[in-house]
């Protein structure tokens, strides 16, 4: 039994790690917009895509299109 703690332990570091790294933007679709929300969540089952591939697609042609880079973008 405690080898599945050391276990768990582990992989809760090697997470903690992983994330560190790791930017999180979020949206949220409040009650005026939530049609909109409901849309784009109809549109993601319909397509089979996640919200966050869908959003990262989207603003990455948004800024490309724009020709917004940063220094390091091919990190």
């Amino acid at each position: 039994m405690e080898k599945e703690k050391k276990t768990s332990d582990s992989m809760l570091k090697a997470i903690n790690k992983y994330n560190k790294d790791s930017i999180n933007l979020a949206v949220s679709y409040k009650r005026p917009e939530r049609n909109e929300g409901l849309r784009i969540k109809a549109y993601l089952e319909q397509t089979g895509q996640t919200a966050n591939s869908y959003i990262k697609a989207l603003i990455k042609a948004d800024l490309d299109n724009k020709g917004f880079m940063i220094d390091g973008n091919d990190m």
